[in-house]
C-alpha cells in the first residue's frame, strides 16, 4: 500500500504529505467520513510515513522494519482502540491505558500514534478523561481519531482536533479499483464491492479467507429452505457449524501469527511495551473476526435483497453470478416470509453487537429462517 492507492482523497492525501514534508504535524486529528471511504487505511500510510525509516521523498517505504510492524499492528509505539464488551464502548479503562501508553517513552519511532476508532463510543468518564490527553498531549505523541458519525462526538473533543473529511466513491468508481486492485473479472468485483459496502478491508478479508464456497453453501441452504424433501433440522445447524469452523480457523490462524511476530520484542522491550503490542494484537484480531462475521451477515443480507429485487422487478441484483437461479427461484418467496426473514437478520444482527453467544446465535438464526420457511405451503 502508499498514498497512490487510497483514491478520491485527493485533499486529505495533500493535507498528511504536506504536513509530513513541512514537518508540521498537528496533535489530534480527526478522519471522519461515510464507511468504506479509506479512513483506516490513510491513518496507517500517514503512521507509517511518519515513522519510516527511508528517506522522506519515498515515505512510506512497506519495506523497512516500520513500516513492516505498523501494516500488522505490531509496532510498540502504536495503540489501537475500539469499542469492546457487551455494550460495545470505549470505557475508562481503555482511555487510562491511551494515557499510560503516552507516558512511555518512545522505543524507536519519532512519533508515537493511538489509533481510536469510532470515538462516538466513548463513555462519558472516558470521553472527559480523554480530554486531558487531548489538551495537554506529549511533544511526539499524536492522536487519530476515525468515525463516520462526527456530529456524535464530544463537540469539545471535536474542537481539538485538525479535521479531515473524507468522501464517499461511487458504485462504478469503486467497482473498477476492486478490478485493477484484486485482478477480478466483473461479477465478482461487483459482488465484492457490495456486499462489502465498497470497505477494502473487507474485500481483503474475503479474498484471503476465501469465502466464495461459504457463500455457495449460505445461498444453497436458503434457496432450498421451502423444500420438505432436501432440507431437515440438521441442515441449519450444520451450516452455523461450518461458518463457526469458518470463523475459528481464521482466528486462530491469526493469533498464531501474531504470537510469532511478538517473539521478536522478547528481551528487548519494557513488560509495559510487551503488554501493549500483545493488547494491539489481540484487539486486531477481534476486530477482524467482528469484520468476517459482519461479511457473512451482508451476504445473507444480499440474498434477500436480490430476491426481493427480483420479485420487485429491479433491475439492481447484487449477486450477478446468481442471478437466472435466484430468479428461478424467487417466486417462492410470499412477501410475508421475506419480513419474517429481514427482522430476524437484524434481530441477530443485534445480537453478535451485544456480545451473545456466536455459535448459538448462528443456530437459532439458521434454525428460525428454516422453521419460518416451514409454515408456507410449498409452490
Amino acid at each position: 500500500m502508499s498514498f497512490n492507492d487510497i483514491v478520491n482523497q485527493e485533499l486529505a492525501k495533500k493535507i498528511l504529505i504536506s504536513a509530513i514534508k513541512e514537518n508540521k504535524v498537528n496533535h489530534s486529528y480527526l478522519f471522519f467520513g461515510p464507511e468504506g471511504s479509506g479512513k483506516k487505511l490513510t491513518a496507517l500510510e500517514f503512521i507509517k510515513a511518519l515513522n519510516c525509516l527511508e528517506e522522506k521523498e519515498n515515505r512510506p517505504c512497506d519495506s523497512c522494519s516500520s513500516c513492516k510492524r505498523i501494516s500488522k499492528y505490531l509496532h510498540p509505539d502504536m495503540m489501537s482502540v475500539s469499542p469492546s464488551g457487551s455494550k460495545q464502548v470505549i470505557g475508562i479503562d481503555a482511555i487510562r491505558n491511551v494515557e499510560q501508553f503516552a507516558q512511555l517513552k518512545s522505543f524507536e519511532a519519532k512519533y508515537k500514534v493511538v489509533l481510536i476508532d469510532r470515538p462516538e463510543k466513548l463513555t462519558k468518564e472516558a470521553g472527559n478523561s480523554f480530554l486531558k490527553t487531548l489538551e495537554e498531549p506529549p511533544a511526539n505523541v499524536i492522536i487519530i481519531l476515525l468515525t463516520t458519525f462526527p456530529d456524535k462526538i464530544l463537540p469539545t473533543i471535536v474542537s481539538r482536533c485538525q479535521k479531515i473529511k473524507f468522501l464517499s466513491l461511487s458504485p462504478s468508481e469503486g467497482i473498477k479499483i476492486v478490478k485493477e486492485r484484486f485482478n477480478l473479472e466483473g461479477d465478482k468485483a461487483h459482488i465484492l464491492y457490495f456486499v462489502c459496502s465498497g470497505k477494502i478491508k473487507w474485500m481483503q478479508l474475503w479474498l484471503e479467507s476465501d469465502i466464495w464456497d461459504l457463500r455457495d453453501s449460505i445461498f444453497d441452504f436458503l434457496i432450498n429452505i421451502f423444500s420438505k424433501e432436501k432440507l431437515d433440522y440438521n441442515v441449519p445447524l450444520n451450516l452455523a457449524q461450518i461458518i463457526i469452523e469458518k470463523i475459528s480457523m481464521f482466528t486462530d490462524r491469526l493469533k498464531k501469527e501474531k504470537q510469532h511476530d511478538t517473539k521478536e520484542f522478547e528481551g528487548v522491550l519494557s513488560s509495559a511495551q510487551i503488554k501493549n503490542i500483545k493488547d494491539l494484537g489481540q484487539s486486531e484480531v477481534e476486530d477482524l473476526k467482528k469484520d468476517m462475521i459482519k461479511i457473512i451477515f451482508s451476504i445473507i443480507k444480499s440474498f434477500y435483497a436480490d430476491i426481493l429485487a427480483i420479485n420487485h422487478d429491479t433491475k439492481f441484483i447484487i449477486n450477478k453470478d446468481k442471478e437466472i437461479f435466484l430468479d428461478k427461484k424467487s417466486k417462492s418467496f410470499p412477501s410475508a416470509y421475506l419480513s419474517q426473514a429481514i427482522e430476524e437478520l437484524e434481530r441477530d444482527d443485534n445480537f453478535l453487537d451485544s456480545g451473545s453467544n456466536l455459535s448459538l446465535t448462528f443456530q437459532v438464526m439458521f434454525i428460525n429462517l428454516f422453521c419460518n420457511a416451514q409454515q408456507f405451503p410449498t409452490k
